[in-house]
């Protein structure tokens, strides 16, 4: 099966390769006036680049501060979209599955840093010239384990969907995940990586990865309206090719890497309550954020535990990406800062929707003065 994704990379292009040159019109700190701004522009956006719709979350002062949409869940009906419409939010789901991978580790149920195959009995890496025992949970989460498999394409409804073990072990057009490259050789992004992750979440919990994930994520962050069920809920906005055609739902076995179906406020939520401004009692504590969110070797200080790091206006930031079959997703963060984004478009086209609001985004938050706020 051929991926529709027709730039696996644009998945992960991030937006401070093109926020160097954007100013900043916006009264710092002034929420009201960035709302507006975000009015004022993003229909413009849509209708530039034929995305359909458009969701925006933004945490401020770490809380949840506005959500609104813009544009429509489906071209031919044009019904409009709502701000919690859901949405496959793709590689975006790997933030939230390396937040639930720390919770084991601050639980001493799992080790970062012990081969991950003294967790699996299900399945195990296939033999290979590199050392297996290299193969960590923190090289995982932090794609320098050497692993295969990049990301998965998804498949249409009607097509049965592989167990665990058989995506892990590859079926017709899902690749065996296996050893490339010697672990912590190189940066070497793995959705592969994140489906034996999330093997071992379900061998260390004896649960389902989606109830271990209900139970350990999205209940205690208050995440009510997220979900790794594989059929899109009454409230889903529809897929879109570039071209503009809706495009169905597709199924992913691999939740961890790329099977959360989620919205733009539960999203925020999670940046505030589980990033910006941790609440550790439901939560992750202070120090095991600043573990998940530390530039991890190998990866020349781009790339944390499920959180991309970057620089630019002179802010450094964190987040992640995802380009599932006609979504386009995008998380920000600036920890210490009680700062965050979301923004989920329902097309393949939304790449630079993302850009325009991010930039302006990060731009605005360079010139905001830093609030009181707990966390790294």
């Amino acid at each position: 099966m051929r991926r529709r994704w027709w730039a696996v990379a644009a998945a992960h292009t991030l937006v401070s390769c093109s926020c160097s040159s954007t100013a900043n019109d916006i009264p710092p700190g002034d929420l009201e006036a960035f709302v507006q701004h975000l009015d004022a522009t993003v229909p413009g956006l849509l209708e530039d680049h034929e995305v359909p719709g458009a969701t925006v979350s933004l945490v401020h002062d770490g809380v949840v501060a506005w959500s609104g949409a813009y544009g429509v869940r489906e071209t031919v009906s044009g019904e409009p979209l709502r701000p919690d419409d859901v949405f496959q939010v793709a590689s975006v789901s790997k933030s939230v599955a390396a937040y639930a991978v720390m919770r084991l580790v601050q639980e001493g149920r799992l080790d970062l840093d012990v081969p991950i195959a003294r967790y699996l009995t299900r399945w195990r890496l296939p033999d290979s010239e590199h050392d297996a025992e290299g193969v960590t949970a923190r090289r995982l989460l932090s794609h320098t384990a050497g692993l295969s498999t990049d990301s998965y394409p998804g498949l249409p409804p009607g097509v049965p969907l592989p167990a665990l073990e058989e995506s892990l072990g590859g079926v017709p057009g899902i690749e065996l995940v296996h050893q490339v490259e010697a672990p912590g050789a190189v940066y070497r992004y793995s959705g592969g990586g994140y489906t034996v992750l999330q093997l071992a979440v379900e061998e260390v919990t004896g649960k389902t990865f989606a109830d271990s994930l209900a139970e350990s994520v999205l209940t205690p962050l208050g995440i009510s309206d997220s979900s790794y069920a594989q059929a899109p809920p009454a409230e889903a906005a529809t897929p879109h090719g570039v071209d503009g055609d809706a495009l169905p739902w597709y199924g992913f076995t691999e939740l961890a890497a790329a099977g959360l179906a989620s919205t733009a406020p539960d999203l925020a939520r999670f940046l505030a309550a589980g990033i910006v401004d941790p609440d550790p009692i439901n939560g992750l504590a202070p120090d095991r954020i600043s573990d998940l969110l530390e530039p991890a070797a190998g990866t020349d200080g781009s790339f944390a535990l499920g959180f991309f790091v970057r620089r630019a206006a002179g802010t450094t930031y964190v987040g992640h990406t995802g380009a599932n079959a006609g979504w386009r997703t995008r998380i920000l963060a600036i920890p210490g800062r009680g700062a965050g984004i979301v923004i989920l478009t329902n097309s393949e086209a939304g790449e630079p929707v993302h850009t325009g609001i991010g930039c302006k985004w990060i731009a605005w938050m360079s010139e905001t003065p830093t609030v009181e706020a707990a966390g790294p």
